[in-house]
């Protein structure tokens, strides 16, 4: 309740600051299943584990930080398929997605960074859609669908 109203009241401002921003997603894939993230700052929707780039951070490097750092999952750089470059709104916020897809062959284990995460879990992705997911989400598994046909 307190993160979904700080982030009405810090979106505008976020969006004046850091009009344009460059971020990693990741797409853990399993079967149908992908994993999903919850922020305790957000709107209460899903998204995909990843966040901003550091300064002169290769964005592969990113992702696999964003990764470790939300899930507590260290997967070799050489499973990361990508990036596939996309263009993105939360909200007002525009950003450069930065998108990798890892797939396994079954769901591992994760260990959710709290208080920043306040859900991590495995998802059909056919049940995502924009009432319950942010952009990041409904983009990239058109995006891997697209890869895939």
């Amino acid at each position: 309740m307190i993160g979904r109203s700080v982030y009405r009241i810090i979106t505008p401002v976020y969006a004046v600051l850091l009009p344009s921003t460059k971020r990693t997603r990741v797409l853990l894939v399993c079967g149908n299943e992908i994993l999903v993230v919850r922020s305790w700052l957000s709107d209460g929707r899903w998204k995909l584990p990843g966040g901003g780039l550091r300064r002169h951070e290769e964005p592969a490097r990113g992702a696999l930080r964003e990764l470790r750092e939300e899930t507590g999952l260290s997967l070799p750089l050489e499973k990361f398929a990508g990036p596939q470059e996309l263009q993105l709104r939360q909200g007002i916020n525009r950003y450069t997605c930065y998108l990798y897809v890892i797939t396994v062959s079954q769901t591992v284990p994760v260990r959710m960074r709290w208080p920043e995460l306040t859900a991590c879990q495995w998802v059909d992705y056919s049940k995502m859609s924009a009432d319950n997911a942010y952009g990041d989400v409904t983009a990239a598994i058109k995006s891997v669908t697209a890869w895939t046909r």
